[in-house]
């Protein structure tokens, strides 16, 4: 089948490869694992990151990889264990073994199924970047209706959902962003700053934020933020280990951050990936998806094609950093199916 995959760290631009040959994803019969037709599947900055090896020195991955984790296709096979799913089904899902591949396997737990009223493109773009921004605001954030909310880079795939999780339930939504901030005040922001003209922690000093979401600064985020933060009880949540820019180091990962949590306690969380083991978080934003009130965002240059040329456009875009929303490779359209 195939596979956008790297067998090396490296500059995504020369890491990655359209293997036309990789072996075909399968189940064991005896499973409760599902087998996925792939229509389309999304990228994320973290997944350039990781091609980039800045996770090496604190993640063990085996080579070669597929990129990405967030699909969204129709099941062609399920093992005799599952139950949720039948071939034929639209279902969208994150897949840790990677997702941008003509076919995907996974735990049946990792799928919902696709909102009927929207494309597999468009549902590609949400399964981790929605639970991620739900976690990182009720699990970890603990926001609560009526509440004041700084969200940090919120042009991106997941700052575009949490913007609209939080006005969801009535939050004031403050929001930084550079080249998209018409796009995040269209998303029902109450007031977004562009970060390339201020300095976000001077000009909203002293508004007692009760909680503020980093989804793209890190180190320099949580240091600021107390000039924002309230006093008493403000959180800040992020899912940025150290930087944007450069490898992640192994003494700040295993002893830098944890210390930061323990001496600020519920003042200070890292967020290391999502939560796959909460399957009603899923549900939950599936069914605010299907409602209307909560749409994906799709980079303007999106869908990709599933070809060399269009792998290399897309990780041109995402070495940018601008992205607004995600990134999509329509996957389906080489085998010429609608989607």
């Amino acid at each position: 089948m195939k596979a956008v995959v790297y067998d090396a760290w490296g500059p995504p631009q020369e890491a990655l490869d359209l293997d036309q040959r990789f072996p075909r994803a399968f189940i064991e019969k005896d499973s409760d694992n599902v087998l996925v037709k792939v229509m389309a599947a999304s990228v994320s900055y973290r997944d350039f990151r990781e091609v980039r090896g800045d996770f090496k020195s604190v993640k063990s991955r085996a080579m070669p990889r597929i990129l990405g984790t967030e699909v969204s296709g129709i099941v062609e096979a399920v093992g005799e264990r599952c139950w949720k799913f039948r071939p034929g089904d639209s279902v969208i899902g994150i897949v840790p073994d990677g997702a941008m591949a003509e076919y995907v396997s996974a735990p049946e737990m990792h799928f919902v199924r696709k909102p009927k009223n929207m494309s597999h493109l468009h549902a590609a773009a949400f399964p981790m970047c929605g639970l991620l921004a739900f976690q990182c605001l009720y699990k970890y954030g603990d926001l609560k209706e009526g509440e004041k909310v700084l969200i940090l880079n919120a042009s991106g795939g997941v700052g575009s959902l949490a913007v609209q999780m939080a006005k969801y339930k009535k939050a004031t939504v403050y929001a930084t962003a550079s080249k998209h901030v018409e796009m995040v005040e269209s998303l029902g922001a109450d007031e977004v700053l562009d970060y390339s003209k201020c300095n976000w922690w001077e000009q909203l000093r002293g508004y007692n934020f009760d909680l503020v979401l980093d989804f793209g600064v890190g180190y320099s985020a949580w240091k600021h933020s107390e000039m924002v933060l309230n006093p008493s009880g403000g959180r800040f949540v992020t899912i940025v280990p150290d930087t944007v820019d450069g490898p992640v180091e192994f003494f700040n990962y295993m002893v830098g951050i944890p210390m930061r949590s323990f001496f600020a306690g519920k003042r200070y969380t890292y967020v290391d990936g999502v939560d796959l083991s909460n399957y009603d978080h899923f549900i939950y934003i599936s069914k605010i998806v299907q409602s209307g009130k909560l749409r994906p965002v799709l980079d303007p240059d999106s869908p990709f094609e599933f070809t060399p040329r269009g792998m290399r456009a897309m990780v041109d875009k995402l070495a940018t950093k601008h992205t607004r929303g995600k990134l999509i490779i329509n996957v389906a359209c080489s085998t010429g199916q609608s989607v």
